[in-house]
């Protein structure tokens, strides 16, 4: 069979695999799909931007264990969609410890923030105590330690509760204390609640509205009377976590008709 015919069946195995969900007929399409693999690993290395882009994906889709280092190497391909291919797949296939992908953030930090997060997410909790740990690397950069925090999110991880409550007491940067708020969740201490009752009065309608929804998860019964005085606030955003947050509880949200002003901030 010419080259150009294997690839075209491999091609076509993929599309089975992607959108026929039957086990049975996914691990025919890839067994078939084996003997012609060496194909796809070759463009990986060898093919323009989008040949080696597909090729990864293809191999993400196809490959058994004997394959998949193609996938691991194209993590420093020179092209960023190449790469942010390589390290979806490298996440969603669990090809290897998350500190691959964290010692690489600096060349990710182009992508699209919630792709990056739902990538290391991806991960599973296994790497939980990596994004942690770079969480709480004060000389990491902001920014890699916002995504770790807002992966941390995404993996509903309450055994963060301790490292985001030391970023809204000793951390500044407005970003990385916002990515604290969004982190607290579930079972919390009174004084966790005070830092968060705390930036209620940030002067910062962002932290402020992040506030209201990080209390509309962990506050008690006392902060409800907050969260209706926020319905008024000069923001729009503060308002609608209000209300968002008063629905969440199963509380009555007032009617919100000319709150905050005139509609013109």
């Amino acid at each position: 069979m010419p080259a150009i015919e294997r690839l075209v069946f491999v091609d076509f195995l993929y599309k089975q695999v992607v959108n026929d969900p039957r086990a049975v007929w996914q691990q025919l399409c890839r067994r078939m799909a084996t003997p012609y693999l060496y194909l796809m690993t070759a463009r990986v290395r060898e093919g323009d931007v989008w040949q080696r882009a597909r090729a990864v994906r293809t191999l993400a889709e196809l490959a058994g264990p004997e394959h998949t280092g193609a996938i691991v190497d194209a993590l420093d391909d020179p092209a960023e969609h190449v790469a942010q291919t390589a390290a979806r797949a490298y996440a969603r296939l669990g090809l290897g410890p998350i500190e691959a992908l964290l010692q690489r953030l600096d060349r990710y930090q182009p992508w699209d923030r919630r792709l990056l997060r739902q990538t290391l997410a991806s991960v599973g909790p296994d790497g939980a105590p990596a994004l942690l740990r770079t969480l709480q690397d004060v000389t990491a950069p902001t920014h890699i330690r916002v995504i770790c925090a807002d992966a941390l999110t995404t993996l509903n991880s309450e055994s963060s509760n301790g490292a985001a409550l030391q970023i809204l007491r000793e951390e500044t940067d407005l970003e990385l204390r916002a990515a604290g708020l969004r982190l607290l969740r579930g079972e919390v201490t009174e004084e966790q609640r005070e830092a968060v009752r705390a930036l209620q009065q940030s002067p910062d309608p962002v932290l402020q509205g992040q506030a209201v929804a990080c209390l509309a998860r962990i506050g008690d019964e006392r902060d409800m009377i907050h969260l209706e005085a926020a319905l008024d606030h000069t923001s729009p955003w503060v308002r609608f976590n209000a209300a968002r947050g008063l629905k969440q509880r199963g509380a009555p949200v007032p009617a919100l008709a000319g709150a905050g002003g005139n509609g013109q901030e």
